[in-house]
């Protein structure tokens, strides 16, 4: 059976909904994509940042932590959620360097 249309499909609505601004309609689909499609982290990077958007920073969080790869897109998200936290400027100043270097 070929996946790729409800695939395509539930990235595309997941992003036009974080676009628009409805946020947690973003996440529903996002998670969606994340039982329906494990392998395709594009789901885990957009429900973590539709979750950062909310202030929801734990849950962010735990998107991130099951990721396998590090990307740029990751690489952000963690330089976001530590600026938001009680975290030292070295830190900080770690993640943002991450985010630098990852690969584009």
């Amino acid at each position: 059976m070929d996946h790729s249309v409800p695939l395509k499909m539930l990235l595309m609505l997941s992003v036009c909904s974080l676009r628009c601004g409805f946020l947690r309609k973003a996440v529903v689909y996002t998670r969606i994509g994340m039982v329906l499609f494990p392998s395709d982290e594009r789901f885990r990077e957009m429900a973590a940042y539709g979750l950062l958007l909310l202030g929801e920073n734990e849950r962010c969080r735990d998107a991130l932590d099951g990721m396998s790869k590090t990307s740029r897109n990751q690489a952000y998200l963690e330089a976001r959620l530590q600026l938001a936290s009680e975290k030292t400027a070295p830190e900080v100043s770690e993640r943002l360097r991450d985010y630098l270097r990852a690969e584009q």
